[in-house]
């Protein structure tokens, strides 16, 4: 029996996802495994596909089924959030994968924001009732100060109590899965993180690093540039080394925010090894372990601070670029039930939990908001909830 094929579809909207993702007609067959003589029919000579092909390009471009039978030329406004249009506008060169996962974290938003409609107390948060707002004669270091207050920061830090202190001010931070999956940045990819600027729960998402002290630069670099540019921004590794516009100011800021001069001032730099910068992160090591921090931030607050030539500086980042880069991917026994709150943070697990808890969605909506997790390991992450 011959298989059903449809041919009533709109053409130029497959046509135009190719162009977005800088993706050719021969690429796309390769990816869906669709030979190219019935793909080249069924895209220039109104032959058609099967729905099954369908559903694979909708998979394959993050699209709902039915845009690719709606009428018409696309309608970007309409088809893409502007956050998501600033993004793409500032890298369009940007990676099919990366820009699913952009779309990916504008959903889990959503989802979070939908379970919450009904509990004012999530919804008034220091960032929409007493957002901190730069002044206009304001340094940026002075800023940063005053965000590091607003954030209600302590003196010993790591990841989590930063993570934290973002979710308590009204902030969604993810973090990439180191395992292959729907939240996976590549590990050869530039792209360090993101953020999307809303006016209620803007998202943070950063790379997962080789140390959670990596992933903390990101957190605040991404906050800079939603606190001081009040945009959406994506960024790769130069970005973050940047010392020109937007990019200097919110590296500036992360800088700050991480390791303020009252903390940059207990180092005894009498006996610091100037010349000796493979033993930088050594000396440091203690500082760095308190303060959630890379020995790369605080030689570059030194530097900032003309507590370090330049030249050292310089001899630093070089020695650092030598070393081999550590596994990402953590070996041995995976603990899936964990995942999700690895991934997005505890304030977001435990609202879906409150939902499910109080029949507000049921358990396999749960599933799919918590990155598909089976039964059998969301009653493990309910326990790991219960006990943070």
């Amino acid at each position: 029996m011959p298989i059903e094929r449809i041919t009533e579809f709109n053409r130029e909207r497959i046509l135009w996802c190719c162009q977005q993702n800088a993706v050719t007609v021969e690429e796309l067959s390769d990816e869906l495994d669709i030979k190219i003589a019935p793909l080249y029919a069924a895209l220039f000579e109104d032959k058609g596909l099967t729905i099954r092909q369908f559903q694979k390009m909708s998979e394959y471009f993050h699209r709902d089924l039915l845009f690719f039978f709606e009428q018409g030329m696309v309608n970007e406004a309409s088809v893409d959030s502007a956050q998501f249009r600033t993004i793409n506008n500032q890298k369009p060169s940007l990676a099919r994968k990366i820009k699913i996962l952009v779309k990916r974290a504008e959903e889990q938003r959503k989802v979070f924001i939908d379970l919450l409609e009904d509990d004012e107390d999530y919804m008034n948060t220091n960032w929409t009732r007493n957002r901190i707002q730069r002044t206009e004669q304001e340094t940026v270091k002075a800023f940063a100060g005053r965000v590091r207050t607003w954030l209600n920061i302590s003196e010993k830090n790591s990841f989590e109590t930063y993570r934290n202190a973002l979710e308590k001010s009204g902030i969604l931070a993810f973090v990439t899965n180191g395992y292959a999956g729907k939240w996976q940045i590549q590990k050869e990819s530039a792209v360090r993180g993101f953020s999307l600027y809303f006016d209620l729960y803007p998202v943070i998402v950063a790379k997962k690093q080789d140390s959670p002290a990596a992933q903390c630069f990101t957190l605040m670099h991404e906050l800079g540039h939603l606190l001081l540019h009040r945009t959406s921004s994506i960024d790769e590794e130069q970005d973050l080394c940047n010392y020109q516009g937007q990019e200097k100011e919110s590296n500036e800021f992360a800088g700050n925010v991480l390791v303020p001069d009252y903390l940059l001032n207990r180092i005894n730099l009498t006996s610091f090894p100037y010349s000796n910068v493979n033993e930088y992160d050594n000396f440091l090591s203690i500082h760095r372990k308190a303060w959630g921090v890379s020995g790369d931030v605080i030689v570059r607050r030194l530097r900032d601070e003309g507590l370090l030539r330049r030249r050292y500086f310089e001899e630093y980042v070089a020695f650092k670029a030598t070393l081999p880069p550590k596994e990402v991917t953590p070996g041995g026994n995976r603990t899936r039930d964990k995942e999700p709150l690895s991934i997005f943070g505890g304030i977001y697990v435990s609202v879906v939990f409150d939902a499910l808890h109080s029949e507000q969605i049921t358990i396999t909506k749960a599933s799919r908001y918590l990155d598909n997790l089976k039964i059998a390991d969301i009653r493990k992450l309910e326990q790991r909830i219960v006990h943070i």
